[in-house]
């Protein structure tokens, strides 16, 4: 008698057993004759019945590290982690919103600086909103489930919304420094057409970044035995798009609040020394302030009569 045992539970690919029931052995054997390398585990089985499945528990479950995704997270692990990140995720969100509708309502905040802080919170928004739910979802399974297209797409977004979010601190730390180096004469600049076409700069380089491996700057993908995502792994790509979305703009975010914190210390001085050389000047000199006080007094205090004079008088 035989049996036809198919395992279709699972997303790694299928392999096909016929067992035999003899007086001799009930050792799997495979279509083309072979044994399974695993045939030692199953010398003592047999099964009753012409369509007969081994029990899950004889072969033991199909887990990785005690874990049914390929992560090897527990199931307290991801709980875990799932409600963090969620709670993050919605601070992230919600915070970034209440900062562009604050923006967006008070005529006090509608200046042209705060227009930066507003590109930047749309960013972060966007980031929170729409990479990170899937990329946790990837994290915790250990492969993605959500198809091609939209990985192509959430891959370039996630690298748009990062480097424009970066790119817009770079902007806003070059902003802050030209207001104190430049201050009459960059304020005069700094019309809101100009401050518009800088965001607009900002989201373009990002664009740049990110686009390049959806026109095929990329490597081909290797099959895999669960779907995974990610942009592009060409060594020529993740050095530009490093270069482009980390290290150039964190060097002039360094640079340029050090030259911030030099001229802000300077000014400081300047402004301590003029105050100490205006004291100086106004003080007078300590006799005739002293004369000063003194007349002051005897004026404002008149001393009351002699009572011995009177008395002598009369």
């Amino acid at each position: 008698m035989e049996t036809n045992y198919t395992n279709t539970t699972h997303l790694f690919s299928v392999e096909y057993y016929y067992y035999t029931e003899n007086s001799n052995s009930a050792l799997p054997v495979e279509l083309n004759g072979t044994s399974p390398p695993f045939i030692a585990a199953y010398n003592n089985i047999s099964w009753s019945g012409a369509h007969d499945i081994p029990p899950e528990e004889d072969f033991g479950p199909y887990t990785w590290n005690g874990s049914q995704y390929p992560s090897g997270y527990s199931q307290l692990r991801i709980i875990v982690t799932a409600f963090f990140v969620t709670f993050i995720m919605v601070v992230i969100v919600v915070g970034n919103m209440l900062v562009c509708i604050a923006i967006a309502t008070e005529k006090a905040l509608k200046t042209v600086q705060n227009w930066f802080i507003a590109s930047l919170a749309v960013s972060d928004f966007l980031v929170g909103l729409v990479i990170m739910p899937f990329s946790l979802a990837k994290e915790l399974m250990g492969y993605w489930i959500f198809g091609t297209v939209w990985c192509e797409i959430h891959a370039a977004l996630d690298v748009l919304l990062c480097t424009a979010s970066i790119n817009n601190l770079c902007l806003i730390s070059l902003d802050r420094y030209w207001s104190v180096t430049q201050a009459v004469e960059y304020l005069k600049k700094r019309t809101p057409t100009r401050a518009v076409l800088m965001i607009c700069f900002v989201w373009a380089l990002s664009a740049l970044i990110s686009l390049p491996p959806l026109l095929g700057w990329k490597k081909e993908e290797r099959p895999e035995d669960y779907p995974s995502c990610s942009l592009s792994d060409d060594v020529g790509y993740v050095l530009y798009s490093a270069l482009g979305s980390f290290y150039i703009p964190a060097f002039v975010m360094v640079f340029v609040y050090i030259r911030i914190f030099m001229a802000a210390r300077s000014r400081a001085r300047r402004h301590v020394k003029k105050t100490r050389q205006a004291s100086e000047v106004t003080n007078d000199p300590p006799r005739d302030k002293s004369t000063t006080t003194t007349t002051c007094t005897s004026f404002s205090n008149p001393s009351p009569p002699d009572k011995r004079r009177d008395t002598d008088i009369f």
